[in-house]
């Protein structure tokens, strides 16, 4: 039998469901967040419970992976993938400090003028991390997870990057944006990235 999970992170817990090819459910878990501190450590060990929680026959026919987070939900990373700071929450507005900024470059009207985008975090960060110049990595919440199954860093999809400005009628990230080059590769939402690693492999019994 073949198998996918679609794993969910949230605000306050994350979801996993396993179906089969003809989408009929074989396995649902669940896990809440107990604390709102440490919220990277806190997702990764999340992410390994929800897919340990998982009965050994379902996770030893699973085929894919994909992954879901809050849009807007971000992570500075440095070379290695490890979080600079505390991420941000898609609903933290401390942006709005850089919004003049952000007026100054992008078009009207655009998804990125408004306190809570991706980039009104990123360039907030860039004035506030004060080992900014080492980040490597500017990730989405889903991103970052992924990453930790599969070991490919900087890998991103349209959705997650509207509100960070990548441009979907043209598939690029315009001029104006600044930053690109610790910006995410973005791909279509759904296109597969990489085998998961030995390690996590062997570790949760997947193929």
């Amino acid at each position: 039998m073949t198998i996918f999970l679609g794993i969910d992170f949230g605000t306050s817990g994350a979801r996993a469901i396993a179906l089969n090819s003809k989408a009929e459910i074989q396995a649902q878990v669940a896990r809440s967040f107990s604390t709102s501190s440490h919220l990277a450590q806190l997702w990764r060990t999340t992410l390994f419970q929800l897919i340990a929680d998982l009965p050994n026959e379902v996770r030893s026919q699973l085929a894919s992976i994909t992954i879901n987070g809050t849009s807007s939900t971000v992570l500075l990373c440095d070379g290695t993938g490890e979080p600079m700071t505390e991420p941000l929450l898609y609903h933290d507005d401390r942006g709005s400090e850089v919004l003049d900024e952000i007026r100054a470059i992008a078009p009207p009207k655009h998804t990125v003028i408004s306190a809570t985008s991706s980039l009104a975090k990123l360039l907030w960060w860039q004035r506030h991390c004060e080992n900014f110049d080492r980040a490597c990595y500017f990730l989405h919440q889903a991103d970052w997870l992924a990453f930790l199954l599969h070991g490919q860093l900087g890998i991103s999809d349209y959705h997650n990057s509207l509100k960070l400005g990548y441009d979907v009628e043209a598939l690029n990230y315009p001029s104006w944006l600044p930053l690109q080059k610790i910006l995410p590769q973005v791909v279509t939402p759904g296109t597969a990235i990489a085998a998961i690693t030995p390690t996590i492999a062997t570790q949760f019994n997947l193929p």
